[in-house]
């Protein structure tokens, strides 16, 4: 079968999150979108309404030239994934069936087209998979985190395996997650690489290094993201301030927290055209994850602005960064305590990290990255 024309092609993306919801995943379909559309690839999102934002958005939205749609069905928030994210049964309940008959219905209206469905994380792999089954599409899978600590011989994860399976392609970033995969039991000729990018002429240094006075946390307001830490350093640096970006559980204590320390500085959500003036305003990031993450996008941010990174050595870190930007080890307080206490002692290590970030941001974190994916797509055959 021949290759898909480019011409013909319609991507189907199916995803529980999607902008103006707030994560990593979702800043990185909003560039994913954004760039496919750049090159003339028509695609149709089929989201939920912002499930862990306040932010609201419009049910139905479309480009003036058609070429990107956007379809976004209401359903329940109130931080329920976070909190349902250790149960993968209940999770499943709470994502896929909706996702599911909402995508069949959208699907419906496009079957006589050349459609690829770009499933995004599991629970739309499942949903992906039925579409495929249905309407004999193409499907691709992105796997966007590692799974630790998990039965992989579980009914669910069976299911996933024997679903990742009938996939044309499966995508990841890490080594760890194609090792993990392979472990798992998926085929290595369908499991593929994707690559990050990010924006480089908004991330970028705004002012000459000075010594590091300012360390910045982006993220969820969890402990997974492991913000008490940062919480807890700022007590014991009150001579650095500790800027906070983001909102979530831990927010409320954060705050009570900051009434007594004047070195604590918490900015909430922050929309994401505008992030990038907080990386600007200081000068270490501080990434104390306390689980495998995914690749770390923020990081990319930070070390394209010109910040070290100091941070987690789980999940892929380790691969997005290497020690010529960052000090990554295991994240506890004591070992952060340990690095600040370097770092304020002899500044220059500082200063030799930082003189590398841009040039790194640079040479790996392009709009270049797009280019494996675009591939893909393209040839991927006809059903």
């Amino acid at each position: 079968m021949a290759p898909i024309n480019k011409k013909n092609l319609l991507i189907f993306h199916l995803t529980p999150f999607f902008s103006p919801n707030i994560g990593g995943v979702e800043t990185y379909l909003d560039d994913l979108t954004s760039i496919t559309s750049k090159n003339h690839l028509s695609q149709i999102i089929v989201t939920y309404s912002p499930l862990t934002s306040i932010v609201k958005a419009p049910f139905y939205w479309t480009s003036a030239d058609k070429i990107q749609q956007i379809y976004r069905f209401p359903h329940i928030g109130f931080n329920l994934f976070h909190k349902l994210e250790k149960y993968p049964l209940l999770n499943f309940i709470y994502l896929t069936p909706y996702l599911l008959v909402a995508s069949i219905i959208i699907s419906f209206f496009h079957r006589k087209e050349h459609n690829i469905i770009h499933a995004h994380g599991l629970n739309s792999a499942i949903v992906g998979y039925v579409l495929k089954l249905i309407f004999k599409w193409p499907l691709i899978v992105n796997i966007y985190s590692t799974y630790d600590n998990v039965n992989f011989n579980s009914l669910f994860y069976k299911t996933i395996r024997f679903i990742l399976n009938k996939s044309d392609k499966v995508l990841t970033q890490s080594n760890q997650s194609i090792e993990q995969l392979i472990q798992w039991g998926v085929n290595p000729k369908i499991i593929g690489r994707y690559y990050h990018w990010i924006d480089l002429s908004r991330f970028q240094p705004v002012s000459s290094p000075k010594s590091p006075q300012n360390f910045l946390f982006i993220g969820r307001l969890i402990p997974q993201k492991g913000v008490r830490i940062v919480l807890k350093l700022a007590r014991i640096f009150p001579q650095i301030n500790f800027l906070i970006v983001g909102s979530g559980p831990d927010y409320q204590k954060a705050i009570k927290l900051s009434k007594t320390l004047k070195n604590l500085k918490l900015f909430g959500e922050v929309p994401y055209k505008k992030l990038h003036q907080y990386y600007q305003m200081a000068d270490v990031f501080i990434f104390p994850s306390l689980y495998a993450e995914g690749w770390g996008r923020t990081a990319m941010e930070a070390v394209a602005c010109g910040l070290p990174v100091l941070g987690s050595n789980q999940g892929a870190i380790p691969e997005n960064l290497n020690s010529s930007v960052s000090i990554l080890f295991k994240p506890t307080l004591q070992n952060f305590q340990r690095q600040i206490a370097k770092i304020l002692k002899s500044p220059k290590v500082y200063f030799k990290l930082q003189k590398n970030c841009r040039s790194y941001a640079l040479k790996h974190f392009s709009t270049k990255n797009f280019s494996n994916l675009k591939k893909i797509y393209l040839s991927i055959p006809e059903p």
